[in-house]
């Protein structure tokens, strides 16, 4: 499960970096191209995520990947049809893709809690970038300079779930070893706890057997 975790999210910020850097590139000729884009990202999310959940064994928490996935999907397949009237909303809808993202991080950051995984609250903190960025593109979709601000915020958006992505895979790591450590320390300690009971269960045999002996001589 946290191999997964770490490859789904690092693909995500992967895309998502690339999708702002074209974007702060070449922010007005770029519209109907980063539509198109943005239909096979929303695909590849929802593949993402329905392939996450089929993959999860049973008694493992899903969350909502599947409909999650099958919402992505068809959204995606959506915006590569009508890619020309979806382009004029480009702004709106990555807004809406980002903050939809936010949401799913703190999904994560649930299911991390529930299972008693350390760090996970960075993952809530990277959940509440992405829904106030989500909502500021979306309130500012007027404004001149939205596209810019929209790649900066995609840019930081990126930057935030990898370092967030990274550090909550190697606490979880290192909570684990340390765990498996102590296990197998307490199992040492209950395998030497009989044995040193046996020793003074027979060391208490043998002071009695002489004193029976002593006894007998008087």
């Amino acid at each position: 499960m946290l191999k997964e975790f770490k490859r789904n999210n690092l693909i995500e910020a992967a895309i998502t970096l690339v999708l702002a850097v074209l974007l702060l590139v070449f922010p007005a000729t770029m519209t109907v191209v980063l539509t198109c884009i943005l239909g096979i990202a929303l695909i590849l999310f929802g593949f993402i995520h329905i392939i996450a959940y089929l993959r999860l064994k049973p008694g493992q928490t899903s969350g909502f990947n599947f409909t999650i996935g099958v919402c992505m999907l068809a959204i995606g397949i959506c915006v590569l049809i009508w890619r020309e009237d979806v382009a004029a909303l480009l702004t709106v809808l990555l807004g809406i893709a980002i903050a939809i993202r936010g949401v799913l991080d703190w999904q994560r950051a649930v299911d991390l809690w529930r299972d008693d995984r350390p760090s996970w609250w960075m993952m809530l903190i990277s959940g509440a970038v992405d829904v106030l960025f989500g909502v500021i593109i979306i309130c500012l979709r007027d404004q001149p300079f939205i596209a810019i601000f929209t790649g900066i915020a995609m840019l930081l958006s990126a930057i935030f779930q990898t370092i967030a992505t990274l550090l909550i895979a190697h606490a979880v790591k290192a909570f684990a070893n340390t765990h498996a450590i102590v296990n197998v320390e307490q199992g040492k300690e209950d395998e030497d706890a009989p044995a040193q009971s046996n020793d003074g269960s027979e060391s208490t045999d043998g002071s009695e057997s002489t004193d029976d002996s002593e006894s007998t001589d008087a």
